[in-house]
């Protein structure tokens, strides 16, 4: 089992974001255990993560497959880390508290909306476990 933290600044709307994002992490408890924490500001959140790699969702981080990230996944899971991974506010996260964290995942050249990336991440974590553990989704 993947233990993970997802910190984001703000949470998602009412409506069909939410909806999306409840759809993702329906089945997610069959192969993650998934914390997610809310937070107003990032600055308070990286100093409540777990001791293990605490990673920030940021455009200018690594860009990884979908088959890459799920190697890494079940590197954490094999090694029984908790990861922590936290997505900034919109407006992204100062120079300074970016170096604070252990490394950057993008998850696209592209630039997005937070709701979008906050998405995104989640069916990408659904992905990854679909992988690790062989079940029917990544084709």
């Amino acid at each position: 089992m993947l233990y993970l933290t997802w910190i984001t600044v703000g949470d998602l709307p009412s409506g069909p974001y939410r909806d999306i994002a409840n759809k993702l992490k329906k089945p997610l408890p069959t192969f993650v255990k998934l914390t997610h924490v809310v937070v107003n500001e990032l600055k308070t959140a990286h100093t409540q993560s777990s001791k293990g790699p605490c990673l920030l969702l940021d455009a200018q981080g690594d860009l990884l497959s979908s088959e890459a990230f799920a190697q890494k996944c079940e590197r954490w899971e094999q090694a029984g880390e908790h990861v922590t991974i936290c997505l900034g506010g919109p407006k992204g996260v100062d120079e300074q508290l970016k170096r604070e964290f252990d490394g950057c995942l993008s998850l696209s050249k592209m630039t997005t909306t937070h709701d979008m990336a906050h998405i995104f991440f989640l069916e990408q974590i659904y992905r990854a476990m679909t992988i690790c553990h062989h079940r029917p989704y990544h084709y």
